[in-house]
């Protein structure tokens, strides 16, 4: 998407920006998972903009995005992992959110303490 201008991308179908926003985020993810320091680390994914009808559903984020990269040649182990769908607008999920990630730090902070440098 780098260099596009704003009329080139409002012309462009929403099924093709999401396309792109999804490989984006899919490098983005691969290069986490990568990376030894987050091994183990719980993932929490927000699928945002719920609160639009030209969204993309969490369902097909889990299936055609998350799970192939959990399970795709760099995502290699199983790790903790949500999807789950918010509206930064409305606030809907933020609160689901927040108690996802403070559950997981808690257990986290037991089983993986962090580590010094």
């Amino acid at each position: 998407m780098g260099n596009a201008t704003l009329s080139e991308l409002s012309s462009t179908p929403a099924s093709d920006l999401d396309t792109g926003r999804l490989d984006e985020c899919r490098l983005v993810l691969e290069s986490v998972l990568e990376n030894e320091d987050t091994s183990g680390v719980p993932i929490l994914v927000l699928a945002n903009k719920q609160d639009r009808e030209d969204c993309v559903e969490v369902v097909r984020i889990k299936e055609g995005f998350v799970r192939k990269v959990f399970e795709g040649e760099k995502g290699g182990n199983v790790r903790d992992s949500r999807v789950l769908p918010c509206s930064a607008l409305t606030g809907t999920g933020v609160n689901e959110a927040v108690e996802w990630l403070c559950s997981r730090m808690a257990f986290n902070k037991e089983s993986r303490p962090p580590v010094m440098r």
